[in-house]
């Protein structure tokens, strides 16, 4: 399964920093692909919303939603973020995956 990962815009990472910073660490890039794709449902030309938006691709069989939410709050916490990660299910949406920002250990309100 492929998941469509948007970042909240405080989290100051645009989705092809985040593409070349996941598939250049290890072990990051053995557990999926991360690209650039137009979102779902939005307008080609609405590039303020693609910015924060990337794809996970070449999950193997298998993974875990675990395992693959306890890697993406590790990339950040390397680069120096604390996160929040939800996984909305796919019979809401599309199998997205929304990264915010936390303070105090709590998820930003409205995200």
């Amino acid at each position: 399964m492929d998941y469509q990962i948007i970042f909240s815009p405080d989290l100051e990472l645009r989705a092809n920093k985040f593409a070349k910073e996941w598939n250049s660490t290890e072990p990051f890039n053995g557990l999926a692909v991360a690209r650039l794709e137009n979102p779902a449902h939005s307008n080609q030309s609405d590039q303020s919303f693609k910015d924060f938006i990337a794809m996970l691709s070449s999950i193997p069989i298998g993974l875990s939603q675990d395992t693959l939410h306890d890697a993406i709050s590790t990339f950040f916490k390397k680069r120096g973020n604390s996160v929040f990660v939800k996984f909305m299910p796919p019979d809401n949406s599309d199998g997205s995956i929304v990264v915010t920002k936390k303070y105090n250990g709590n998820r930003v309100a409205n995200s």
